[in-house]
C-alpha cells in the first residue's frame, strides 16, 4: 500500500492529508477536479493498486482491502467502485460476457484468484449456493425420508416453485381430521 508523507503535488511541501495530498490540494482537487491539471498525484497505475491489496495463499488470493457487507472485495476505479473479484478476472482473463456473473469455485468472497471463478449464468450461481432454494433444489427427500419424484411431490399453484411431500401431507390431512371427529 503507497503511504505519503508529503503532498504528491509537484514542488508542495505540505504534509500529506488525504489521498496523497495536502488539505490544499485536497480541497481544490475536490471541488474542482477537471480545472488544474497540476493537481494530480503522482500514483501507480490502477493494475498496481491493486495487486498492493492482495494476499497471495496457496490456494486463494485474498483481497485485503475494503469489503462489501456481503464479503466480495470492492476496488475504486476512477470514480467507480468496483468488484475486486471481476476487476482480477478482466485483467488477467478478459471480458465477462454480459450475461454471465461469477462464481467462487472456492466459496470465499473476497477471493480474487481467476483460476477459482468461472463465468455462470444466476440461475446455475444461485443453485451452486447455500441459499435456501439452492439446498431445496438439491434436496431429494423429504425431512421425513420420503422421496421427492413426479408422484410424491405437491407444487402449491400460487407457488408453484414451493414443493411439498404428498404423503407427509396425507397424514397430516388424516390427523388433522382425526382430531376434528373426535373433539
Amino acid at each position: 500500500m503507497l503511504r505519503y508523507s508529503t503532498c504528491t503535488v509537484q514542488d508542495c511541501t505540505r504534509p500529506h492529508s488525504s489521498k496523497g495530498f495536502c488539505k490544499l490540494h485536497y480541497l481544490r482537487r475536490w471541488h474542482h477536479p477537471d480545472r488544474d491539471p497540476a493537481i494530480t498525484p503522482s500514483r501507480a497505475s490502477p493494475a498496481e493498486r491493486f495487486w498492493s491489496k492482495v494476499n497471495k495463499t496457496e490456494t486463494c488470493w485474498l483481497w485485503t482491502a475494503c469489503k462489501m457487507v456481503g464479503g466480495y472485495g470492492q476496488f475504486r476505479l476512477e470514480r467507480a467502485m468496483v468488484l475486486a473479484h471481476r476487476f482480477a478476472y478482466e485483467l488477467l482473463v478478459g471480458p465477462i460476457p454480459k450475461e454471465l456473473e461469477l462464481d467462487h469455485l472456492c466459496r470465499v468472497r473476497h477471493c480474487v484468484n481467476p483460476s477459482h471463478l468461472e463465468p455462470v449464468t444466476r440461475q446455475i450461481n444461485v443453485l451452486r449456493g447455500e441459499a435456501p432454494p439452492a439446498r431445496q433444489f438439491r434436496q431429494t427427500h423429504c425431512k421425513r425420508g420420503h422421496l421427492f419424484d413426479e408422484e410424491n411431490t405437491y407444487r402449491q399453484p400460487s407457488s408453484p416453485r414451493k414443493r411439498t411431500c404428498r404423503e407427509c401431507r396425507r397424514v397430516y390431512a388424516a390427523a388433522y381430521w382425526r382430531a376434528r371427529i373426535l373433539t
